[in-house]
């Protein structure tokens, strides 16, 4: 029994120096694996460059439109002096004529003649002929003729000893003197006139005093003695 065991041995012994299987009669046939496949190389990643931002364009400054110069208005040297005014203070006494083409403001005492181809205002006094472009007296006293080119007006406390021609007069104050008005005469309740009144139309309120002729005058029509004349029938 130990022989079999040891032959046994042997033979197991003999095949694996050997390399053979006594129980086969034919060599043993060694299958090699078939090699491993190569791995497949990852694909790279694909990079995709970003996209450089284009700048926005700059605005355009928007044009600032150039004010537009207007053109100066010619000025009339004679209006221009005209809107001067000059005036003649309470208090001071002027002895002699005064002619000037400034607007005039009267507040003092003119002892003669006055004469501008503007404007007037009197406050104060003048003993002399006043001639005028417009005229408002405000308790201004005047003693010698007016002629106003234009308007005139005469305030309550207003006085005038002389004769008076214009354009259009408003007259609440008190003439001593003939009155000749172109176009329209306003008589208030204030005003006493001594003296006789022509105009192309009058207002008259009441209360106002009226001594002497009065006459509605138009350019249109002549008054004279051919108005009278009857033609007779034949």
């Amino acid at each position: 029994m130990a022989r079999k065991r040891q032959s046994n041995f042997s033979i197991a012994l003999d095949e694996l120096i050997n390399g053979k299987d006594s129980s086969q009669s034919s060599p043993q046939k060694v299958t090699t694996p078939p090699p491993a496949p190569a791995p497949k190389p990852e694909p790279a990643p694909v990079v995709v460059p970003k996209p450089t931002p284009t700048p926005a364009p700059k605005p355009e400054p928007t044009p600032v439109p150039k004010p537009v110069q207007k053109a100066e208005p010619k000025h009339n040297p004679e209006e221009a002096i005209a809107a001067m005014e000059t005036m003649i203070n309470e208090g001071t006494i002027i002895t002699g004529s005064i002619v000037s083409k400034n607007a005039l403001r009267i507040l003092g005492v003119v002892e003669g003649d006055v004469s501008t181809t503007s404007s007037m205002d009197l406050s104060g006094d003048i003993t002399g002929k006043v001639v005028a472009k417009q005229l408002a007296l405000k308790d201004g006293i005047i003693e010698g003729d007016v002629n106003c080119a234009e308007s005139m007006s005469m305030d309550s406390g207003s006085l005038i000893l002389g004769n008076v021609i214009a354009k259009e007069l408003t007259l609440d104050g008190k003439v001593k003197g003939n009155i000749d008005v172109k176009n329209a005469l306003t008589v208030q309740a204030n005003s006493v006139v001594m003296g006789d009144i022509a105009a192309a139309t009058i207002q008259m309120e009441q209360g106002s005093t009226v001594c002497g002729k009065v006459s509605i005058t138009s350019d249109e029509k002549k008054v004279d003695d051919k108005l009278f004349v009857r033609d007779r029938k034949k």
